[in-house]
């Protein structure tokens, strides 16, 4: 797709978009219509039950922080990200960032996986999840612009285990011996494109590409650690998409 946009390097590797005007021109060369239909979307970005992951990994590579002065509102007014949702919603207005998420969490995954998306803006392992169906030679995984300098963000699935099992230790000890071991750490990423927690496994990742995002993870903050965090997942999925069809910032 990058190369028939003419969207490629003197030695025929995809250009990378460096910022949002980048992401917008990119996608407006990759997207192809025919009798007004969309048959190859430019751009994807995870505007659904993820959204918040979206703004604030944006966010944080954007403005190199989440919050305004007081360390605690989540800084959405700043100029950068204000530019920013301005080029989402001309995107929009265009055709050349799809809406297809805003319905369907999974409609730009397997938009992607069917290779009708040249980019594909969401959570990372996506990218390894498609090469069985659209091939390795084809996929890959970049920072978001100002991922390599500032970071994202990022967030960890934990493990619950009540005391009062009669096998509690038992299970800590799975946890430690199997679920953080070796085989686990790098069979997950390598085959399921999910990220080890452990440094030295990612350095044991099978392909080159999780190299290009070394610095954005590195860099990563977590979620803001709010008492009503479901409800501020819920409010930015409602606000954003709203805001991304009427226009209002």
């Amino acid at each position: 797709m990058f190369k028939d946009a003419g969207l490629v390097d003197e030695n025929g590797g995809a250009l990378v978009p460096k910022t949002w005007d980048d992401v917008y021109e990119f996608a407006k060369k990759l997207t192809k219509t025919e009798n007004g239909v969309v048959t190859q979307q430019g751009c994807t970005i995870q505007w659904s039950k993820d959204i918040h992951g979206t703004v604030l990994g944006i966010l944080q590579a954007s403005c190199g922080g989440l919050y305004q002065d007081d360390g605690i509102t989540v800084n959405f007014q700043s100029q950068e990200f204000k530019d920013i949702l301005a080029i989402w919603q001309k995107g929009v207005k265009d055709g050349v960032f799809s809406t297809e998420t805003f319905a369907d969490y999974d409609a730009g995954k397997n938009s992607y996986k069917a290779g009708k998306v040249a980019i594909l803006l969401q959570s990372g392992s996506n990218w390894v999840e498609a090469i069985p169906t659209i091939g390795e030679e084809n996929a890959s995984v970049v920072p978001i612009p100002g991922g390599e300098e500032n970071g994202s963000v990022g967030y960890v699935n934990g493990v619950i285990i009540p005391k009062c099992s009669p096998s509690s230790d038992l299970a800590v000890q799975f946890v430690q011996e199997q679920l953080l071991g070796e085989y686990t750490q790098t069979s997950i990423v390598n085959q399921y494109g999910k990220i080890p927690v452990i440094t030295e496994y990612y350095n044991k990742t099978e392909s080159p590409n999780w190299q290009n995002i070394k610095g954005s993870i590195e860099k990563a903050v977590t979620y803001p650690p709010y008492k009503d965090l479901g409800e501020f997942v819920i409010k930015c999925q409602e606000i954003f998409q709203a805001s991304l069809v009427d226009g209002q910032m």
